[in-house]
């Protein structure tokens, strides 16, 4: 009885240890974010031949396309402002524009879905497309701007540069929606990775050229250009920084187009101790809070009233916000208060559906 009960027990024992080096061992889910909204999938990306695949139809939707299936040529096609696409299933090319386009790895259906290469989105669409393997995620960005031309002159500090711009301006930038510790702090100093941090810029930017996509306000009160800075290949190098632990995020409405993506970035590299999260607990950052720009406290009644004006309703138990003249706004008593929906959005709400 006691040799039955042993084995038992090992038995257990046994299984648990597989289960936990099963769930150690599988690979974590590819985060895709299309303009800096997380982006849900029937069918996930996967990775083939060192590629990684995504579905065509859910992110060329997302970009603006028309997407269409033809099952009896099993063929794609797709349409949007400027641009459109044919690509039959297994081929090694697509027509883009009337010009064949070739594929590293051939459009394959999974799951009922096409998929094709991640780079393709880029040169199909004219995406910026960024892979961040640390963290497993990818960006596929369509900037409503021209992208401004320039060359990183200098490297200040981690989230700082010099750079020229086409035509020889020169700027000082500042990258939007991160924070690298200090190292030339007037009053603070040195700060606990700011070397590292700094050292990883300069080895990555300088004399580096890159695209430059700015947000709703083009400046700091310092007058410093603020913008998201891109590397030839697509990768943001802004949340290259957060994903390697190298920064954190600090929002500031109203350049909040990110902040989902570089929280999400956050939290991966916060719980993998990459980075400054991996410092002793005397030295690790605190998580710096969103700034409170755009935002108050509703009155006794639940009213979102500022200089006479009806203001956007917050519901923290939903984490929904109520816009003036939306169907639910009226009998919404307010918990929070936002001058703006970008306000609303970096806080961490979503917008009423109706």
């Amino acid at each position: 009885m006691k040799n039955k009960s042993f084995l038992v027990v090992l038995l257990a024992i046994l299984l648990i240890s597989l289960a936990a080096g099963s769930a150690v061992g599988a690979p974590q889910p590819i985060q895709v974010f299309v303009d800096g909204r997380a982006l849900a999938f029937d069918v996930p990306p996967v990775v083939v031949s060192g590629r990684t695949l995504v579905p065509l139809r859910a992110v060329f939707e997302a970009l603006g396309a028309e997407v269409d299936w033809n099952q009896e040529t099993r063929t794609v096609t797709a349409s949007w402002p400027g641009g459109s696409l044919t690509l039959p299933v297994g081929a090694r090319s697509a027509r883009v524009g009337g010009a064949e386009r070739l594929l590293d790895v051939p459009a394959q259906i999974v799951g009922g879905r096409m998929l094709v290469p991640l780079r393709f989105v880029a040169e199909a669409m004219g995406a910026q497309v960024g892979w961040y393997p640390a963290s497993r995620a990818i960006t596929i960005n369509k900037p409503p701007k021209p992208l401004l031309e320039a060359t990183v002159t200098r490297v200040v500090d981690g989230d700082t540069v010099e750079v020229a711009l086409a035509g020889g301006r020169a700027e000082k930038m500042r990258l939007i929606g991160v924070d690298t510790p200090e190292t030339i702090h007037p009053t603070r100093g040195e700060e606990p990775y700011g070397r590292e941090a700094s050292d990883f810029t300069k080895a990555r930017l300088t004399g580096r050229k890159v695209l430059l996509e700015t947000d709703v306000e083009e400046r700091d009160r310092y007058g410093r250009l603020l913008a998201y800075l891109y590397l030839p290949d697509g990768t943001m190098f802004n949340a290259t920084l957060v994903a390697e632990g190298y920064a954190q995020t600090m929002t500031i409405p109203p350049n909040v187009r990110y902040v989902e993506v570089f929280r999400a970035l956050q939290a991966g590299a916060r719980d993998g101790g990459r980075g400054l999260w991996g410092l002793p607990e005397s030295q690790a950052p605190d998580v710096k809070p969103p700034s409170d720009k755009g935002s108050f406290p509703p009155d006794a009644d639940g009213n979102c009233i500022k200089d006479g004006r009806e203001n956007i309703k917050g519901n923290r138990d939903s984490m929904v916000y109520h816009v003036p003249g939306g169907r639910f706004y009226d009998q919404t008593r307010a918990e929070e208060c936002f001058t703006t929906e970008e306000a609303a959005q970096a806080a961490g709400y979503r917008r009423s559906e109706r």
